[in-house]
């Protein structure tokens, strides 16, 4: 017998960085010692030798759906890091917009309870604060109260 490299040794080819199997290649051959045997007249005058019995070879590919399943697999953590620049990046502006229109809104309400008598019971003060609240959400969106 005369190995060949190439045909006769296990091939596997894995992208480095998810682990996915590209291609392999295996082969597997199952030989048998055949050697001679006192007491059989069939097997007494038999060389020792192997005799080939079954010889396989197995090969598997990515095919082109899962091998653009892995390319998208490797971009992933690229896109994941925009994705969040980009989320990040509206959040702060919107919480920016929030802050400064909160801002404006909050010294009005300011204004108005610094007008607040300081003899004030407990509960009239909270009655005024219910009071402002709700005057103030029915200022600034549709809520009513009934």
């Amino acid at each position: 017998m005369k190995p060949n490299r190439s045909k006769h040794e296990f091939y596997i080819a894995i992208e480095p960085h998810t682990g996915i199997p590209l291609d392999v290649r295996a082969q597997l051959q199952i030989n048998m010692l055949l050697q001679p045997v006192r007491g059989f007249k069939l097997y007494e005058e038999v060389p020792e030798l192997m005799v080939p019995m079954l010889w396989f070879t197995q090969r598997a590919t990515l095919t082109t759906e899962l091998a653009n399943q892995a390319k998208m697999a490797l971009m992933l953590p690229k896109l994941g890091i925009y994705v969040a620049i980009f989320f990040g990046t509206t959040g702060i502006l919107l919480g920016g917009i929030f802050a400064l229109n909160f801002r404006s809104h909050f010294t009005d309400m300011t204004l108005i309870i610094t007008q607040i008598p300081r003899q004030m019971s407990l509960c009239d003060v909270f009655l005024t604060y219910v009071s402002l609240v709700i005057g103030f959400c029915s200022l600034h969106s549709d809520f009513t109260v009934k």
